[in-house]
């Protein structure tokens, strides 16, 4: 939502933003244009807004870190104690047992209380910003209870469609933080990050089990970090040179469509495989 939507934040006062402001990325500039910066008066400070100015400067935020650190650590371990069809219980709990439910139940339990004690923590820092007198600006979120709720139901969304189509969570998620008005540079590095705590949880499991062939991972690896390092250079000398921090974005839509469309024609692969071999198509598995 744009922030001169709500009435009852302070909006930033200082300089407006152009193409000669200092202490901003090249690739955000072109999305901040016409924005102003914050400034305070540093005698009239109050000591909560000299905490999340404090916090807003730092690049280690010891809460935010245990956010995602948390639920990595839920999923791990019970992951680990539960099991599953690929995964044996490290204290060998039976697939459908009352054990096996019984953690599930307590996985999704804890995941629940977590994610809500990090929504009551984000709205009691906005209601705090607000009465301190915090300047909001392009970029920041504002955690009001539209924005809390789009959210929160958004990650229900992503989170069934990741598990059951397998499309990442940053993918998903990216399109969303720009739509919020974060800058796409950042909106993606986000989701990334997100991503990676995902995706590293699962990869643990197979790992412990023996299901990663360690040959094939290094030989992947490798290329795709040499890609992830030629599109950054790229992406970023292009952006910087023409201003236009659209190209991102375009590159996103891309990447999003392309996923769509691979997701689709791998699905009708498998169901013209199956019918070839007369197997039920539309037959649901049980999972135990």
């Amino acid at each position: 939502m744009s922030l001169r939507e709500n009435i009852n934040i302070t909006l930033a006062q200082g300089e407006i933003i152009d193409y000669n402001t200092k202490g901003i990325d090249s690739e955000d500039r072109d999305h901040l244009l016409g924005e102003r910066k914050s400034a305070y008066n540093v005698e009239h400070m109050n000591p909560t807004l000299e905490k999340y100015i404090r916090v807003e400067k730092s690049h280690f935020r010891p809460r935010y870190i245990l956010t995602v650190i948390c639920p990595f650590l839920s999923i791990l371990f019970i992951g680990l104690f539960r099991g599953n069809n690929t995964i044996d219980s490290i204290v060998g709990v039976e697939v459908c047992s009352a054990w096996y439910f019984i953690l599930l139940g307590v996985q999704v339990i804890v995941l629940a209380l977590l994610g809500l004690i990090n929504v009551l923590i984000l709205r009691k820092e906005y209601r705090e910003k607000i009465e301190c007198g915090y300047q909001f600006v392009s970029g920041d979120v504002i955690w009001d209870d539209n924005t809390t709720t789009k959210f929160v139901i958004f990650a229900l969304i992503a989170g069934f469609v990741s598990g059951s189509v397998g499309f990442s969570r940053g993918v998903l998620f990216t399109p969303l933080f720009i739509d919020f008005g974060i800058p796409p540079t950042v909106a993606s590095s986000t989701s990334m990050y997100m991503a990676t705590f995902a995706t590293l949880s699962s990869s643990i499991l197979f790992m412990m089990s023996g299901y990663i062939i360690y040959d094939v991972v290094f030989y992947l690896s490798a290329f795709a970090i040499i890609g992830t390092i030629l599109g950054t250079t790229i992406v970023s000398q292009k952006i910087r040179k023409s201003g236009n921090v659209a190209i991102l974005i375009w590159l996103i839509a891309t990447v999003n469509l392309l996923s769509c469309i691979a997701e689709i024609i791998v699905g009708i692969v498998r169901i013209i495989d199956k019918n070839n071999r007369k197997d039920e198509i539309w037959d649901f598995t049980t999972p135990c």
